[in-house]
């Protein structure tokens, strides 16, 4: 299987899913601002035989990219499941895996106030060449929270 062969299906299983959703009336964001239409994964995130679908496609699309990552990354909260759960299966098609090979990182919706910087953030700190995977973006605060988060801790993201 490829990305070239499989894109159509990821674009069918994006609409049957009612991932992009249209409006007639538009809906209020978080940033306050309207919208006619939003992109939302939860109700993939919510199932784990369509979660793990999502992760299959995603595994198929960064190999088409040429992308070498060592860890997948989900922003708190939504993402955090499609992150593990594709970090997982990234880690397990790697012939070669040993301890302490690959982290199966996971972020803290609260930081600790306490211990070294590492725990502060992460359970399992991301190593490596990371990408960062979110579920919904509208005013794009998560994500950039967690930037924030992973450069503190000199973490290399790569997408």
């Amino acid at each position: 299987m490829s990305w070239e062969t499989e894109k159509d299906n990821f674009y069918d299983f994006i609409i049957k899913n009612n991932v992009v959703g249209f409006f007639d009336e538009p809906i209020i964001l978080k940033s306050g601002r309207k919208s006619y239409w939003y992109v939302n994964w939860r109700t993939i995130a919510e199932d784990v035989y369509l979660l793990d679908k999502v992760s299959n496609f995603l595994l198929l699309f960064v190999k088409h990219l040429n992308l070498e990552p060592n860890c997948f990354y989900g922003v708190l909260e939504g993402a955090t499941k499609l992150g593990v759960i594709t970090q997982y299966k990234w880690a397990f098609n790697d012939k070669n895996i040993q301890p302490g090979k690959y982290v199966l990182s996971m972020g803290r919706g609260k930081p600790k106030d306490h211990g070294e910087l590492k725990d502060k953030f992460f359970l399992g700190i991301p190593k490596g060449k990371v990408i960062l995977l979110e579920d919904t973006t509208t005013t794009g605060g998560s994500m950039l929270r967690a930037i924030d988060d992973l450069i503190k801790n000199k973490v290399n993201i790569i997408a």
